[in-house]
């Protein structure tokens, strides 16, 4: 009987081999009815199908929405925290067990509180796993030496160009609008991997909108062609948007986002629990490890930044005025920039 309703699930996963939604969760009921064998008889029901299940997850989260939000479960909503009175830690690492990929996971590891997090959950969860770091030119020092130093088994990736030869070619600064550093020099790699980063929605608000436990994404969960080709499963039609899985009807780069609904309390504890290194710079109050300079920290954080590294405030100036020499040589104007400090005023207000 077991196989006979594994078989009925599997045919519909072949009639359905473009559908990421099915795929997902007849993938999740094959695994849950060989671990629950009494059950094959009720999915052996004719109106036992994935499609249902679907339509009766959708239902049911309509029904425990508080305020037009609605948390589910790991069985009902594949990733979210469950009512089997299993932690955060526990989910996480079911969520890494759930979508292991037969070439283990490409781990995007940054040095920071969360990378530190969702390497060690996936140790803890025994599943099959490569580390890269890349090197964006303008990370703290003490993070580069933390990772060198603490974490030798990950890949360090240079990149072909430095933060301050983009600026020269891109004929102007990074700024909210045109966070060009950000895709050349932090999101490549794991291209037709899975890829587990240690995204957490309360991290920002934009996060909360836009990411999820589980990606499945060609070109960057927000690059603007996956936002045209991308369709949006809701388990519920909560204000804040917070979707369970996202497919972009193409093979490509996935994600897994563990802990993308930890707190920053939820990290640190898990950090003392497992008395994880942790880079320096924490305990002297940098509350995030990004990148030295970077407009998205603000302004009070950009001015910390220089203060505690001044090289990196003088090599943007250098490269500002490279990026003003380039504009001038191709005839661009360059309105109430003269210096490479007047580009640095408006940068750090940018």
């Amino acid at each position: 009987m077991l196989e006979k309703a594994i078989e009925k699930l599997r045919k519909e996963m072949d009639q359905e081999k473009d559908n990421a939604y099915t795929q997902v969760v007849g993938g999740y009921l094959i695994k849950f009815l060989n671990k629950n064998q009494g059950a094959a008889e009720r999915f052996l029901a004719e109106d036992k199908t994935i499609a249902k299940s679907l339509e009766t997850m959708k239902n049911e989260a309509s029904k425990k929405k508080k305020n037009n939000f609605a948390m589910f479960t790991l069985e009902e909503g594949l990733g979210q925290l469950n009512i089997d009175g299993k932690d955060k830690i526990q989910v996480a690492i079911e969520r890494l067990k759930m979508f292991e990929p037969p070439a283990g996971y490409y781990l995007a590891f940054s040095g920071g509180k969360d990378s530190e997090c969702i390497k060690e959950l996936a140790i803890m969860a025994g599943v099959k796993f490569d580390a890269h770091y890349n090197h964006t030119t303008v990370d703290p020092p003490e993070l580069v030496y933390h990772i060198r130093n603490n974490h030798k088994d990950v890949a360090i990736h240079y990149p072909e160009k430095s933060m301050w030869k983009l600026i020269e070619e891109k004929l102007m600064p990074p700024n909210r609008s045109a966070r060009y550093c950000c895709d050349v020099l932090k999101e490549g790699g794991g291209e037709g991997r899975f890829v587990v980063t240690g995204v957490r929605w309360a991290e920002s608000a934009r996060r909360k909108n836009t990411r999820n436990v589980v990606e499945f994404d060609k070109y960057g969960s927000q690059s603007r062609k996956a936002k045209q080709q991308r369709e949006i499963f809701l388990m519920s039609d909560n204000d804040e948007k917070r979707k369970m899985i996202e497919n972009c009807q193409v093979k490509g780069k996935h994600i897994l986002n563990p802990i993308v609904d930890w707190t920053e309390d939820d990290v640190w504890k898990f950090i003392k629990l497992r008395n994880i290194d942790y880079c320096e710079l924490y305990d002297e109050g940098f509350k995030r490890l990004g990148c030295i300079g970077c407009p998205l920290a603000g302004k009070r954080n950009m001015e910390k930044d220089f203060e505690r590294w001044p090289i990196y405030y003088t090599n943007y100036i250098k490269a500002f005025e490279r990026m003003l020499e380039e504009r001038d040589h191709r005839g661009l104007k360059t309105d109430n920039w003269k210096t490479g400090e007047d580009v640095m005023k408006w940068f750090m207000n940018c």
